[in-house]
C-alpha cells in the first residue's frame, strides 16, 4: 500500500471538504502505483497550528493550506493578500505557514525519539531537527488565476510554494529534502501513534479509485499501546467500521 488518507476530524468548510475529495481522488491517480509510501492527513492540530493537509513522503514533510479563490491575487510576505479584483483574504497565509512551519518543527523534535530510531534520533541536530525537512504550500482552490503576482522570492524562501489545487500532485510529487529520510515504519508510527490520527480510506495500490464498495473502507490502523520500536508499524488490523466522512459535492465550474 502505497497511499494512505488519515484525519484529524471532519472539515467544517465547504471548500475544505471539496478539497479533500479532490486530494483524495487526484492523489490516488498520481501515487497510487508509486513504491514510496505517502501518507495525507486532512485537519490534523499539531502544537496549537489547525493544519488543513499535511503529507509525509519518505524524504519531506509537506504541509497545505487551502484558500478558496478563483480570482487573482497579490501575494506578498507581510500584510493581507490582496484580491486583484477587490478585497483581500481573512490574512496572510505566508506567515500563517511560516508559523505552522515552525510549530511543526518543535514538536516533532519534542517527540522525535517516539517514531524514529535511537540512533537517527539521537543524530539530529539540537536546534530545528526538521526544519529543512518541511516545506509549506498555499493551495488555491479549486486554481491559480494565470493574472496572479506573486511578490515573494522563491531564492530565499525555498521552503515557501504557492499552487492550484488542480496542480498540487505535480508540485507535491517534485518536493524532495536531502535533510532526512523516513522509512514507512517511522511514518506511520508518526501518523498513528503520535499525532493520533484516524484512518480515512484503504488503497488499492494500483494508481486508480476503488470502486463504491470499497471508498469508505478505513486504512490499517496500527495498536494503540505506545512501543518503543517502531517495527511493530508493519503489524495493522483494519477498522471495524468505516469512517464517518461524508462525501463533497465537487468544485462548481
Amino acid at each position: 500500500m502505497s497511499v494512505e488518507f488519515w484525519t484529524g476530524g471532519p472539515f467544517e468548510h465547504t471548500h475544505e471538504r471539496a478539497a479533500q475529495e479532490e486530494i483524495i481522488k487526484t492523489f490516488y491517480s498520481h501515487f497510487g502505483a508509486q513504491n514510496e509510501p505517502l501518507f495525507t492527513i486532512f485537519n490534523v492540530s499539531v502544537n496549537g497550528a489547525d493544519i488543513d493537509v499535511l503529507v509525509l513522503k519518505h524524504d519531506a514533510l509537506i504541509i497545505l493550506e487551502l484558500k478558496e479563490c478563483s480570482q487573482p491575487v497579490h501575494a506578498t510576505e507581510n500584510g493581507l493578500w490582496k484580491i486583484m479584483t477587490g478585497g483581500a483574504l481573512q490574512s496572510n497565509p505566508f506567515k500563517q505557514v511560516r508559523d505552522f512551519r515552525y510549530r511543526l518543527d518543535n514538536y516533532l523534535g519534542e517527540k522525535s525519539s517516539a517514531f524514529l530510531t535511537n540512533q537517527k534520533s539521537r543524530a539530529l541536530p539540537p536546534d530545528h531537527p526538521f526544519l529543512k525537512s518541511i516545506t509549506c504550500i498555499v493551495t488555491l482552490c479549486p486554481s491559480i488565476h494565470p493574472d496572479s503576482q506573486i511578490d515573494i522570492d522563491h531564492r530565499v524562501h525555498r521552503w515557501f510554494h504557492i499552487t492550484g489545487l488542480n496542480d498540487l500532485p505535480s508540485k507535491v510529487r517534485n518536493i524532495t529534502s536531502n535533510a532526512l529520510k523516513f522509512n514507512e515504519s517511522e511514518l506511520r508510527t508518526l501518523v498513528s501513534n503520535v499525532l493520533r490520527c484516524d484512518p480515512l480510506y484503504a488503497v488499492p495500490g494500483e494508481g486508480t479509485l476503488p470502486d463504491d464498495r470499497d471508498v469508505h473502507a478505513r486504512a490499517p490502523r496500527m495498536s494503540e499501546e505506545p512501543n518503543d520500536s517502531t517495527t511493530q508499524a508493519s503489524q495493522t488490523t483494519f477498522a471495524d467500521s468505516p469512517a464517518d466522512f461524508p462525501p463533497a459535492p465537487p468544485f462548481a465550474p
